[in-house]
């Protein structure tokens, strides 16, 4: 019941405190830059659990080749990376898709 609680207050407070369409639409922004600063946390997160867990897979190659082939630990390993600099390449690609105007925006 408390995080229901916790996501009602999330999705109600940009409608109470907005007197204007523009504070609605400014109040919603602010809301979306935090979203956006977990979405990279916790990639980021993601992407140092994604190498320990390559490091796991490429010693468990070394004991036994046959059980546990290569590709595994390079996958791991490959999608750490990514997720590690997903924090860093999401203002290019939005820059890329939306142009430049868009540090103005959601996505700074």
């Amino acid at each position: 019941m408390k995080g229901f609680r916790k996501l009602f207050y999330l999705i109600s407070t940009p409608v109470v405190y907005a007197s204007t369409i523009n504070d609605l639409a400014d109040n919603i922004v602010i809301h979306m830059m935090s979203v956006k600063d977990l979405i990279a946390t916790s990639a980021y997160v993601g992407g140092v659990g994604f190498l320990v867990g390559s490091v796991f897979k490429f010693k468990q190659h070394k004991d036994n080749p046959t059980q546990q082939p290569i590709g595994n630990a390079l996958l791991y390993l490959l999608l750490s990376i990514l997720l590690m600099y997903l924090g860093n390449i999401v203002l290019p690609i939005g820059e890329t898709l939306f142009g430049s105007d868009v540090r103005a925006g959601f996505i700074t």
